[in-house]
Protein backbone atom coordinates (compact mmCIF):
# COMPACT_ATOMS: atom_id res chain seq x y z
CA UNK A 1 0.00 0.00 0.00
CA UNK A 2 1.48 3.41 -0.79
CA UNK A 3 2.51 5.71 2.17
CA UNK A 4 2.69 9.43 2.84
CA UNK A 5 5.85 9.21 0.90
CA UNK A 6 4.49 7.59 -2.29
CA UNK A 7 1.64 9.43 -2.24
CA UNK A 8 3.33 12.97 -1.86
CA UNK A 9 5.43 11.72 -5.08
CA UNK A 10 2.81 10.60 -6.99
CA UNK A 11 0.79 14.27 -5.99
CA UNK A 12 3.62 16.35 -7.43
CA UNK A 13 4.13 13.80 -10.37
CA UNK A 14 0.20 14.83 -11.14
CA UNK A 15 0.64 18.17 -10.90
CA UNK A 16 3.33 18.57 -12.82
CA UNK A 17 1.42 17.18 -15.67
CA UNK A 18 -1.79 18.02 -15.17
CA UNK A 19 -1.79 21.55 -12.82
CA UNK A 20 -2.72 24.65 -14.58
CA UNK A 21 -4.12 22.98 -17.84
CA UNK A 22 -7.24 21.94 -19.25
CA UNK A 23 -7.54 18.38 -20.28
CA UNK A 24 -8.19 17.66 -24.13
CA UNK A 25 -10.65 14.98 -23.30
CA UNK A 26 -11.70 13.07 -19.59
CA UNK A 27 -12.40 9.90 -20.63
CA UNK A 28 -14.14 6.98 -18.28
CA UNK A 29 -13.15 3.49 -18.93
CA UNK A 30 -15.01 1.56 -16.42
CA UNK A 31 -19.20 2.11 -16.39
CA UNK A 32 -18.80 3.61 -12.64
CA UNK A 33 -16.01 6.23 -14.38
CA UNK A 34 -17.99 7.45 -17.38
CA UNK A 35 -20.64 9.59 -15.72
CA UNK A 36 -17.72 11.17 -13.29
CA UNK A 37 -15.27 11.83 -16.49
CA UNK A 38 -18.17 13.57 -17.69
CA UNK A 39 -18.57 15.58 -14.91
CA UNK A 40 -14.79 17.09 -15.17
CA UNK A 41 -14.72 17.29 -18.84
CA UNK A 42 -13.50 20.82 -20.07
CA UNK A 43 -12.42 21.86 -16.77
CA UNK A 44 -8.96 23.13 -16.07
CA UNK A 45 -6.93 21.75 -12.89
CA UNK A 46 -6.00 24.04 -10.48
CA UNK A 47 -3.84 21.85 -8.62
CA UNK A 48 -2.84 18.48 -7.60
CA UNK A 49 -2.20 17.62 -3.88
CA UNK A 50 -1.69 15.20 -0.87
CA UNK A 51 -2.88 14.70 2.38
CA UNK A 52 -1.50 11.98 4.15
CA UNK A 53 -2.79 8.94 1.93
CA UNK A 54 -5.30 11.05 -0.25
CA UNK A 55 -4.36 11.98 -3.57
CA UNK A 56 -6.68 14.94 -4.21
CA UNK A 57 -7.13 16.50 -7.62
CA UNK A 58 -8.86 19.82 -7.17
CA UNK A 59 -11.01 21.38 -10.73
CA UNK A 60 -12.25 25.13 -11.44
CA UNK A 61 -15.65 25.28 -10.18
CA UNK A 62 -15.16 23.60 -7.19
CA UNK A 63 -15.06 19.71 -8.04
CA UNK A 64 -12.20 17.59 -6.00
CA UNK A 65 -11.63 13.92 -7.80
CA UNK A 66 -10.63 12.71 -4.28
CA UNK A 67 -8.03 9.23 -5.01
CA UNK A 68 -7.00 6.40 -2.54
CA UNK A 69 -4.53 4.19 -4.25
CA UNK A 70 -4.05 1.61 -1.48
CA UNK A 71 -3.04 -1.75 -2.63
CA UNK A 72 -3.35 -1.58 -6.41
CA UNK A 73 -3.75 1.82 -7.58
CA UNK A 74 -1.70 3.46 -9.93
CA UNK A 75 -0.91 6.78 -12.26
CA UNK A 76 1.06 6.52 -15.55
CA UNK A 77 1.70 8.78 -18.61
CA UNK A 78 1.10 6.35 -21.97
CA UNK A 79 1.37 7.21 -25.59
CA UNK A 80 -2.51 8.97 -26.98
CA UNK A 81 -2.70 5.98 -29.16
CA UNK A 82 -0.95 3.57 -26.91
CA UNK A 83 -3.38 0.51 -26.10
CA UNK A 84 -4.78 1.21 -23.12
CA UNK A 85 -4.33 -1.80 -19.73
CA UNK A 86 -7.26 -3.42 -19.12
CA UNK A 87 -7.35 -2.21 -16.02
CA UNK A 88 -7.39 1.48 -16.77
CA UNK A 89 -10.41 3.48 -14.74
CA UNK A 90 -10.13 6.87 -16.06
CA UNK A 91 -7.34 8.93 -17.97
CA UNK A 92 -6.90 12.85 -18.97
CA UNK A 93 -5.89 13.27 -22.60
CA UNK A 94 -3.06 15.54 -22.47
CA UNK A 95 -2.04 16.76 -26.37
CA UNK A 96 -0.03 13.40 -27.29
CA UNK A 97 -0.48 11.47 -24.21
CA UNK A 98 -2.69 10.45 -21.52
CA UNK A 99 -2.60 10.13 -17.86
CA UNK A 100 -3.90 7.09 -16.78
CA UNK A 101 -5.71 6.24 -13.29
CA UNK A 102 -4.91 2.60 -13.62
CA UNK A 103 -7.02 -0.09 -11.17
CA UNK A 104 -8.37 3.23 -9.17
CA UNK A 105 -8.85 1.31 -5.77
CA UNK A 106 -11.18 4.61 -4.62
CA UNK A 107 -12.21 7.81 -7.29
CA UNK A 108 -14.53 9.46 -6.31
CA UNK A 109 -15.81 13.37 -7.13
CA UNK A 110 -16.40 15.91 -4.17
CA UNK A 111 -18.03 19.31 -3.40
CA UNK A 112 -15.83 21.99 -2.06
CA UNK A 113 -17.84 21.44 1.40
CA UNK A 114 -17.03 17.04 0.88
CA UNK A 115 -13.44 17.97 0.20
CA UNK A 116 -13.41 20.06 3.80
CA UNK A 117 -15.29 17.65 5.39
CA UNK A 118 -12.41 14.72 4.27
CA UNK A 119 -9.56 16.86 5.21
CA UNK A 120 -10.90 17.52 8.92
CA UNK A 121 -11.50 13.86 9.57
CA UNK A 122 -7.58 13.34 9.23
CA UNK A 123 -4.86 13.34 11.70
CA UNK A 124 -1.95 15.88 10.82
CA UNK A 125 0.05 14.75 7.61
CA UNK A 126 3.79 13.60 8.21
CA UNK A 127 4.52 14.73 5.14
CA UNK A 128 3.82 18.01 5.79
CA UNK A 129 6.33 21.09 5.40
CA UNK A 130 7.36 22.27 8.17
CA UNK A 131 6.86 18.84 10.03
CA UNK A 132 4.27 19.45 12.17
CA UNK A 133 5.77 18.10 15.43
CA UNK A 134 3.65 20.01 18.09
CA UNK A 135 0.56 18.50 16.45
CA UNK A 136 1.51 15.17 16.38
CA UNK A 137 2.71 15.27 19.75
CA UNK A 138 -0.59 16.54 20.88
CA UNK A 139 -2.58 13.73 18.56
CA UNK A 140 -0.41 10.54 19.81
CA UNK A 141 -0.90 11.85 23.07
CA UNK A 142 -4.60 12.50 23.31
CA UNK A 143 -5.02 8.83 21.16
CA UNK A 144 -6.52 5.53 22.68
CA UNK A 145 -5.08 2.09 22.96
CA UNK A 146 -1.69 1.18 21.79
CA UNK A 147 0.75 3.41 19.72
CA UNK A 148 1.20 0.75 16.99
CA UNK A 149 -2.72 1.54 16.45
CA UNK A 150 -2.35 4.66 17.05
CA UNK A 151 0.15 5.37 14.15
CA UNK A 152 -2.25 2.94 11.20
CA UNK A 153 -5.13 5.64 12.31
CA UNK A 154 -5.44 8.05 9.72
CA UNK A 155 -7.60 10.24 12.13
CA UNK A 156 -4.79 10.41 14.96
CA UNK A 157 -1.59 10.50 12.33
CA UNK A 158 -2.23 10.74 8.52
CA UNK A 159 0.28 8.96 5.94
CA UNK A 160 1.62 6.54 7.81
CA UNK A 161 1.12 2.52 6.95
CA UNK A 162 2.78 -0.63 7.87
CA UNK A 163 6.44 -0.26 6.54
CA UNK A 164 7.02 3.19 8.31
CA UNK A 165 5.27 2.32 11.68
CA UNK A 166 7.30 -0.57 11.63
CA UNK A 167 10.79 1.33 11.10
CA UNK A 168 9.71 4.36 13.49
CA UNK A 169 8.81 1.91 15.81
CA UNK A 170 12.51 -0.12 16.01
CA UNK A 171 14.77 3.24 15.57
CA UNK A 172 12.89 4.73 18.71
CA UNK A 173 12.87 1.44 20.31
CA UNK A 174 9.10 1.55 21.00
CA UNK A 175 7.01 -1.39 22.03
CA UNK A 176 4.57 -1.98 19.83
CA UNK A 177 1.71 -2.25 22.38
CA UNK A 178 2.94 0.31 24.97
CA UNK A 179 -0.17 2.15 25.26
CA UNK A 180 -0.51 5.64 23.76
CA UNK A 181 -1.11 7.55 27.30
CA UNK A 182 2.06 6.06 29.03
CA UNK A 183 4.75 7.48 26.92
CA UNK A 184 6.79 9.57 28.33
CA UNK A 185 7.56 12.67 26.70
CA UNK A 186 11.27 11.36 25.60
CA UNK A 187 9.79 8.74 24.03
CA UNK A 188 7.31 10.57 22.06
CA UNK A 189 10.04 12.36 20.81
CA UNK A 190 12.07 9.51 19.69
CA UNK A 191 9.29 8.53 17.59
CA UNK A 192 8.50 11.87 15.69
CA UNK A 193 12.39 11.93 14.94
CA UNK A 194 11.91 8.72 14.03
CA UNK A 195 8.95 9.08 11.93
CA UNK A 196 10.67 12.30 10.39
CA UNK A 197 13.73 10.59 9.24
CA UNK A 198 12.15 7.72 7.64
CA UNK A 199 9.27 9.09 5.64
CA UNK A 200 11.67 11.79 4.54
CA UNK A 201 14.55 8.75 3.75
CA UNK A 202 11.96 7.17 1.41
CA UNK A 203 10.36 10.52 -0.06
CA UNK A 204 14.12 11.67 -1.46
CA UNK A 205 15.10 7.75 -2.20
CA UNK A 206 12.15 8.37 -4.64
CA UNK A 207 9.62 6.32 -2.17
CA UNK A 208 11.78 3.62 -2.11
CA UNK A 209 12.41 1.94 1.45
CA UNK A 210 15.38 0.83 3.21
CA UNK A 211 14.00 -1.09 5.80
CA UNK A 212 16.09 -2.17 9.23
CA UNK A 213 12.74 -4.10 10.63
CA UNK A 214 10.10 -4.21 8.14
CA UNK A 215 9.87 -8.08 6.27
CA UNK A 216 13.57 -8.12 7.92
CA UNK A 217 12.78 -11.49 10.12
CA UNK A 218 15.97 -13.35 11.36
CA UNK A 219 18.58 -10.57 10.53
CA UNK A 220 20.34 -9.06 13.37
CA UNK A 221 19.08 -6.02 14.84
CA UNK A 222 21.41 -3.08 14.30
CA UNK A 223 20.88 -1.61 17.73
CA UNK A 224 21.50 -4.70 19.74
CA UNK A 225 22.18 -8.03 17.43
CA UNK A 226 19.10 -9.60 18.53
CA UNK A 227 17.11 -11.45 15.34
CA UNK A 228 14.34 -9.31 13.92
CA UNK A 229 11.52 -10.81 14.26
CA UNK A 230 7.26 -10.96 13.99
CA UNK A 231 6.14 -9.06 16.88
CA UNK A 232 2.44 -9.25 16.63
CA UNK A 233 0.32 -10.51 13.53
CA UNK A 234 -2.80 -8.45 12.42
CA UNK A 235 -3.95 -9.60 9.53
CA UNK A 236 -2.53 -11.73 6.03
CA UNK A 237 -1.26 -8.32 4.89
CA UNK A 238 0.05 -6.77 8.03
CA UNK A 239 2.72 -8.39 10.30
CA UNK A 240 4.67 -6.12 12.94
CA UNK A 241 8.58 -6.40 12.45
CA UNK A 242 10.60 -5.43 15.29
CA UNK A 243 12.99 -6.60 17.84
CA UNK A 244 12.05 -8.12 21.18
CA UNK A 245 14.99 -6.99 23.26
CA UNK A 246 15.30 -3.43 22.15
CA UNK A 247 11.54 -2.99 22.02
CA UNK A 248 11.13 -5.10 24.85
CA UNK A 249 7.58 -3.92 26.77
CA UNK A 250 6.18 -6.26 24.01
CA UNK A 251 4.07 -8.41 25.60
CA UNK A 252 5.51 -11.62 26.02
CA UNK A 253 2.69 -13.91 24.55
CA UNK A 254 2.44 -11.59 21.22
CA UNK A 255 5.49 -12.51 20.53
CA UNK A 256 6.38 -15.20 17.44
CA UNK A 257 9.53 -16.04 15.39
CA UNK A 258 6.73 -16.15 12.59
Amino acid sequence: MAEGPQVLLRAEWLDRQLGGRTPLAVEGWTEAMRPLAMQLSNRRVERVFARGKNLLLEFEGGACLHNHLRMGGRWRAIGGEEALPEDAWLSFRMGDRRIVNLGGELLQLLTRDGLDTLLETLGPDVMAEPFPRSELLIALARARGSIASALLDQHVVAGIGNIARCEALHRARLAPQSACKTLSPRELDRLLDALQAVTQESYRNAGRWTPRAYERTGEPCGHCGEAIAVLSVESTQRKLYGCVRCQARVVKDLFTNG
